[in-house]
């Protein structure tokens, strides 16, 4: 993009969203407000360019800058010396996708040679409104100017030559044919609808405008244009053009400038991540592309907040270490879009662990939520959607979830959330026992044994309960008492953790020999991952008498 005079010039791609809430009523007519269409940045009933990019009296294109209703602001500068960045190649074209598109450092016709960009979006009323400017180096010769506004975050690398990003349904081309020099005013906006494998792009036109002047709108006012037809203040008070016009000073039809309603095609629900203004050898849209400027314009990000909840009264147990046993529950997901953008739409992973820091190592299952929207989107709050995962009610323990969101056409997809830690509380468990025969199980409690013949052996069987299967061991004690009073004999079963449990909850003591004299057991469950110890269990006497005998 060599300029003639050799000139050192600032290449400004000036790129915002702007939201300015108008209350409910009815959205006025694109070329009125919320910013004028008129041929010129100089605000007089509504905003103007100015009011965006002025400070007081000082053009300010910075992101801390104030500036009109701007909610968001991004300005990409380029210091051009001799050349800059062209499109080159035959797969240049608006009707290839981007990855076929690749670009230099070189120069193009002054009549094609961008100079500054600018675009903006409102919230009027109802309505969503993209508005979009610039500026050329020339204004000799018919020319073709364009702008495009990608979902994707469509990026020049210039070590490379190459783009990144790739062209979405619903993107938009805006195009206006500078014919006579830009004396007569056209524009169209194109509507990407379909891509084929191969990169082609399909297109429709949602509206169009045309006239004999240096302004044109259509009849529902949905889509308007301008240049300026005698000379007017730059927006840039350093821009300078081709013949040597004072600077700050736009010559006749150098500057462009338009809008679209988005809201008017179903369309103010889409997100321009990224913005860029083009020209083009010929009026085709087959035709390869010249100049380009190019930048951020509205980052789509949408935002994930996760809680474990109770099913039954939708309870937070999130960081919750004392969760009752058993509570069925599940994982939450809010995710969040962006101001005056349609909510985000998709699925969302959950993941569940067995630990209290979603650590794969105790990784258990990977599951997947549906969004629906819970808040519609505002001009200044972004609409929020809820997935849920599935229900389930986890055994006592540490336990967490994570979640992500996947994205949409126009969302990325977001990291995981942070973990969410909860400890389901281990169950109260209670124990009965009695006193057992070991050979038949009949039940020896509190009864007097005959120990004529010698000692009897007995056991102790202890039943335990918690609401969960338990495992683990239970500890007797045998006393040579009738009230479990004193030191007493520990029974492990020469285990350390105690009488194991069977399946089926019971303990079975080691044997024991009852003689003449009255003795007792007594029971404790040890507990375990899932169930509390136990009280002890109420004393169990049992007595041996010598019979007698009659000859």
């Amino acid at each position: 993009m060599k300029a003639c005079t050799g000139l050192i010039r600032t290449i400004q791609v000036i790129v915002f969203v702007a939201a300015l809430a108008l209350g409910a009523t009815p959205a006025l007519a694109v070329h009125t407000s919320p910013l004028e269409i008129d041929g010129d940045v100089i605000p007089f009933s509504a905003q103007d360019w100015q009011t965006l990019f002025f400070s007081g009296g000082v053009f300010n294109c910075s992101t801390t800058a104030p500036g009109g209703t701007a909610t968001s602001k991004t300005c990409v500068s380029e210091r051009l010396d001799d050349t800059a960045s062209i499109f080159t190649g035959g797969g240049s074209k608006d009707g290839l996708d981007i990855p076929f598109w690749a670009g230099k450092e070189g120069s193009v016709p002054d009549k094609d040679n961008l100079v500054t960009a600018f675009a903006a979006r409102y919230t009027s009323g109802t309505d969503q409104i993209l508005y979009f400017g610039g500026d050329r180096f020339a204004t000799n010769g018919d020319a073709q100017i364009g702008f495009w506004f990608f979902q994707d975050n469509v990026q020049f690398n210039p070590s490379t030559g190459t783009f990144s990003g790739n062209h979405q349904v619903n993107d938009i081309l805006i195009l206006s044919n500078f014919t006579q020099g830009g004396t007569l005013t056209n524009i169209q906006a194109l509507l990407v609808t379909a891509i084929s494998a191969s990169g082609d792009l399909s297109f429709t036109t949602i509206a169009s405008a045309s006239a004999g002047t240096t302004f044109a709108c259509n009849g529902p006012d949905t889509i308007c244009a301008a240049t300026n037809a005698g000379t007017t203040p730059s927006l840039d008070p350093n821009y300078k053009d081709k013949a040597n016009t004072p600077a700050g000073t736009y010559p006749p039809v150098a500057f462009f400038e338009g809008g679209l309603n988005l809201s008017a095609f179903n369309l103010g629900g889409e997100c321009f991540a990224s913005f860029l203004m083009e020209t083009r050898s010929s009026q085709s849209i087959t035709a390869v592309l010249k100049d380009f400027v190019g930048g951020a314009f509205q980052p789509c990000q949408a935002g994930i907040v996760t809680h474990v909840r109770a099913d039954s009264n939708n309870a937070d147990l999130t960081n919750n270490n004392n969760v009752a046993f058993p509570t069925p529950l599940h994982d939450q997901a809010l995710v969040t879009g962006t101001p005056g953008v349609a909510t985000p739409t998709g699925t969302v992973t959950f993941e569940f662990f067995d630990n209290l820091n979603c650590d794969p190592a105790n990784f258990v299952a990977q599951e997947s939520g549906t969004l629906s929207q819970v808040i519609a989107p505002t001009a200044t709050t972004g609409g929020v959607a809820e997935a849920l995962s599935p229900s389930r009610t986890p055994n006592p323990g540490p336990h967490s979830y994570h979640a992500k969101y996947n994205g949409d056409s126009r969302y990325p997809a977001t990291g995981f959330s942070m973990c969410e830690p909860f400890t389901v509380a281990q169950v109260p468990s209670g124990i009965s026992t009695f006193i057992a025969d070991p050979i038949t199980g009949a039940d020896l409690t509190n009864q007097a044994l005959n120990t004529n013949s010698g000692p009897v052996s007995v056991v102790d069987k202890a039943t335990v309960t918690c609401g969960i299967a338990p495992t683990g061991g239970v500890t007797f004690t045998f006393f040579n008492n009738a009230t479990c009073t004193g030191s007493g004999t520990v029974d492990n079963c020469g285990l350390a953790g105690g009488c194991p449990l069977n399946a089926s909850g019971v303990a079975t003591s080691g044997t024991h020999l009852i003689t003449a004299g009255v003795f007792s057991f007594n029971a404790v469950y040890n507990g375990d991952f899932n169930c509390l110890p136990s009280a002890t269990s109420s004393c169990e006497p049992v007595c041996g008498l010598p019979f007698l005998t009659h000859p």
